[in-house]
């Protein structure tokens, strides 16, 4: 049982993921993660029910595989269900590790098995310390998401390069050409420990909005974090509103777009933004101005309803007319 185990944890450093999920798994088959069983065996008095089907106790194998959440999200992955405790955690484990190599489940499916039981334990540890709850649905549709993205920039074939090899700052805000929309983007960032406001705005080659949205996100190492954040949220949104050609207008993250392999720190952020590329017919980006991203700058900074929004968007409107 020993060496199996042994066996197992060397598979597990060896799993194409993210270094924290190899992490997670070598935990758990190391009987490391901290569920009701592990802890009274250290001598803490608690109650050991499950505190998700209020019917079995909290052993990191039930977590993982047994209870009712588990199984409804393994079950994307047609994983053996194991309701009976017939599996040890460690052949679960395996089992998992063995299905990633087989090739009568869809490559999409069985690379995100790592994600897939990373999912089960942030979903259990939500419930019980923050008591909030996401769809089993939403939650498999996440995972299989992240492993793709995650797959997609770790390619042989995925280099870094330049995302807008072209230096284009304009004076004064100008549409795009007919048939691409515009979309400005800002972050306004203070310090480490403060939320800041990210806002964009998607305008046609008439000037006239087709979109906006303002948000404020959580504290942000340094500005151009903030900015790379927000360029991926308009992205997306821009993705889900159906926008095929794109500009996208920033400011201060140009220079990194401009040189992505340059900014090493920011590599994974920027790889998203490479990645979410690829889903546009066309997307580039163009540097603006303070003067001619001051609108969105304005939305972002402000967060509260502006009542000159209108009137400015209507101003740079006419002035290309």
């Amino acid at each position: 049982m020993e060496q199996e185990i042994i066996e197992v944890k060397k598979k597990v450093w060896k799993i194409k993921t993210l270094p924290k999920i190899r992490t997670f798994l070598w935990g758990a088959v190391s009987g490391a993660l901290a569920v009701a069983d592990r802890l009274q065996k250290r001598g803490i008095i608690l109650d050991t029910v499950c505190k998700l089907c209020n019917s079995n106790t909290e052993s990191i194998n039930h977590v993982l595989f047994q209870c009712l959440p588990a199984l409804e999200i393994l079950q994307s992955v047609n994983f053996p269900p194991d309701p009976s405790s017939i599996r040890s955690l460690c052949q679960n484990i395996k089992l998992a590790l063995e299905m990633m190599s087989d090739v009568t489940i869809s490559e999409t499916n069985r690379r995100a098995i790592p994600w897939l039981l990373w999912a089960i334990w942030k979903n259990r540890n939500s419930i019980i310390y923050a008591g909030t709850q996401i769809s089993t649905e939403v939650l498999t549709h996440q995972a299989v998401e992240e492993a793709t993205i995650w797959t997609e920039v770790n390619s042989p074939a995925t280099t870094l390069s330049s995302l807008s090899p072209a230096l284009v700052i304009a004076p004064r805000w100008s549409p795009p050409r007919t048939g691409f929309v515009k979309c400005n983007v800002n972050a306004n960032w203070r310090n480490s420990s403060s939320l800041y406001g990210g806002a964009w705005i998607t305008r046609d080659h008439k000037g006239t909005v087709l979109h906006n949205a303002r948000d404020a996100f959580t504290g942000a190492p340094n500005r151009l974090t903030a900015e790379l954040c927000c360029i991926v949220w308009s992205m997306k949104s821009q993705i889900d509103l159906g926008h095929h050609e794109v500009i996208f207008s920033i400011d201060k993250a140009f220079a990194a777009l401009a040189n992505v392999a340059a900014w090493p720190r920011y590599r994974s952020l920027l790889e998203q933004i490479m990645v979410l590329k690829t889903r546009f017919r066309t997307a580039s980006f163009e540097q603006e101005s303070e003067r001619s991203n001051s609108i969105v700058r304005d939305i972002a900074r402000t967060l509260g309803g502006p009542a000159w929004f209108h009137n400015r968007i209507q101003d740079e409107a006419h002035t290309n007319i």
